[in-house]
């Protein structure tokens, strides 16, 4: 019966978690909040999505999803959605 279990702690470690890791890895959502910012570029104003990785003052620097670089942003709201992108299974 330990050999039965063993084999299946040793099929679960192999197969399983990974598997399961990797999905829930393509779900597209973020690890963080992401958020509506004001960013300013140069000489425009836009609202953008941001991934949010840090807060500066009253403001937040995050991952840009609409211009795919890091970005500053103030003003900025939480939004509903967790998601970065739609998850792949849904596409």
């Amino acid at each position: 019966m330990a050999a039965l279990e063993q084999w299946a702690a040793l099929g679960l470690t192999t197969l399983a978690l990974p598997v399961l890791a990797f999905v829930a890895a393509l779900d597209g959502q973020a690890w963080t909040s992401i958020v509506r910012c004001q960013v300013t570029d140069a000489t425009r104003t836009e609202s953008n999505r941001l991934i949010e990785l840090d807060r500066k003052g009253n403001g937040v620097v995050g991952w840009n999803l609409d211009t795919e670089e890091l970005s500053n942003g103030a003003g900025c709201t939480g939004e509903e959605s967790l998601y970065v992108r739609e998850p792949w299974w849904r596409d």
